[in-house]
């Protein structure tokens, strides 16, 4: 009996779960309704998401300091940059192992992205290292650096002058090559995302 009462409470708070986070993405989508709302500028529409936003943050203050992976990391980058997101595609798997030979079983886990076209060099690299691989996977990175700045040398663009001086930033298992205009700005952000306590 004990046995069932603790599974119907774990998919009670499964479930509740879910339900938060549909509901987020509705009020998300949905920003022209008016909530009604009590006196501390609480939404009172709905009792059963008020109580499931309340075990969400409980459970995100149990993770936070928790490792992200590297695409998390790369869509806080993308947070960040906003309106001025650089212009990239998600790189393929074909494209990692031939532009970057790195060894799958050295990370965690990768974001790669590539130009969007031929008149933008913006490409970064972001990877959750194994513990102790570090040198490895950086060792990789720079071969990588070393052949975007090639193929941007002779440019005369000064507009793509940024490709000719691509960066490698670390921080903690992380890591990340970073080609774009304002790397001061993805630098802070990348330490940011990437602190661990």
């Amino acid at each position: 009996m004990k046995k069932l009462t603790a599974l119907l409470l774990t998919c009670l708070v499964v479930f509740t779960l879910f339900a938060a986070c549909g509901n987020k993405d509705e009020k998300d989508q949905n920003n022209d309704r008016d909530p009604v709302t009590d006196n501390n500028g609480k939404d009172n529409n709905n009792p059963i998401g008020d109580m499931a936003e309340g075990i969400g943050e409980g459970v995100g203050d149990v993770a936070e300091g928790a490792a992200l992976a590297a695409e998390d990391v790369w869509d806080g980058l993308m947070n960040m940059f906003g309106a001025d997101a650089p212009r990239t595609t998600k790189g393929d798997e074909a494209v990692f192992a031939r532009d970057y030979g790195i060894d799958e079983s050295l990370i965690d886990s990768y974001s790669l992205q590539t130009p969007e076209g031929e008149d933008t060099a913006s490409e970064f690299f972001i990877a959750k290292v194994k513990e102790g691989k570090m040198a490895q996977v950086e060792e990789a990175l720079e071969k990588r650096k070393t052949a975007i700045a090639d193929k941007w040398k002779d440019n005369t663009d000064e507009k793509m002058g940024y490709a000719k001086e691509p960066v490698i930033i670390k921080n903690g298992n992380y890591i990340m090559l970073a080609v774009h205009e304002n790397l001061d700005k993805a630098r802070t952000e990348f330490e940011k995302l990437t602190k661990t306590k």
